[in-house]
């Protein structure tokens, strides 16, 4: 008797096994996070400005788009809107590359100016209540948060300057 109990729940376990495998190891690209892997942009008007402005005669990289690891995962930051990404640009050009191929050349800019720079929308709030508007890293990154309160029709160069 007990033997038969035993077959019983060995079937139901076995066919329970096949029911509930399948093949289908499709992912609905519907419900896609950004910043996980698989990401892929268009190359768009800012892409093209921003590589004939910085990367051919600098060789500086700049990042708009939104990828998680580029931020500290400890602080809710957001994303920089595209209508700012090019008069942030324009500034920093301004302030900062200007005044250096005023006094020297290209090749002090591409030897010595930092290699990427990338953009945030929020500024970066800290732990004691304070607020970063930029970071620099190593010599190689710098990060500029809180762009999304620039105005795109009326720049002021003093809040990128901060």
């Amino acid at each position: 008797m007990k033997k038969k109990y035993i077959y019983i729940i060995i079937l139901i376990f076995s066919l329970s096994g096949f029911v509930s495998c399948t093949d289908d190891n499709s992912i609905d690209d519907s419900n896609k996070i950004v910043g996980l892997g698989g990401d892929e942009f268009e190359e768009n008007d800012i892409d093209r400005w921003l590589y004939q402005e910085f990367v051919v005669p600098y060789n500086i990289g700049v990042k708009y788009r939104w990828h998680p690891f580029d931020a500290d995962l400890t602080s809710s930051i957001t994303p920089v809107k595209e209508d700012r990404v090019i008069p942030t640009m324009d500034i920093i050009r301004d302030i900062w590359i200007v005044p250096y191929l005023n006094a020297l050349d290209e090749r002090f800019i591409m030897n010595y100016a930092p290699k990427n720079y990338v953009l945030f929308g929020s500024p970066k709030y800290n732990s004691n209540g304070t607020i970063t508007l930029g970071e620099a890293e190593g010599g190689n990154r710098v990060n500029l948060y809180r762009l999304n309160w620039l105005d795109p029709q009326n720049p002021d160069p003093d809040l990128v300057k901060r």
